[in-house]
């Protein structure tokens, strides 16, 4: 549990998809050293279509976080018809562009 002020929230156990990139995972982790994350590429998911890793993240109360803004969704609205999930987060590939990198 993350302590904000008084309150103590829960934060969500997640599955990043195969290619989510490494160093938003690594600066989750550095910025949130309690979170549960797991890299499906480091996994037997590895390799599994899109349906099978919700499956599998809906199993174990994963929420999904994935960069796939083009197939995911669409897997997404499907599966949540004839299943529940803990819910799926899209993230841009890159949070910043490589010019506004280079300044700082």
């Amino acid at each position: 549990p993350l302590q904000l002020g008084q309150k103590m929230l829960l934060l969500p156990k997640l599955l990043a998809d195969e290619d989510f990139n490494h160093k938003i995972l690594v600066g989750l982790r550095r910025r949130e050293p309690t979170l549960d994350v797991i890299a499906a590429g480091l996994t037997p998911l590895r390799g599994l279509p899109d349906g099978r890793v919700l499956e599998e993240a809906a199993r174990s109360g994963r929420v999904v976080v994935s960069h796939d803004f083009k197939t995911m969704p669409g897997h997404f609205a499907r599966f949540i018809e004839s299943a529940q999930s803990p819910g799926l987060i899209l993230v841009p590939q890159y949070l910043i562009s490589e010019q506004q990198s280079t300044r700082s």
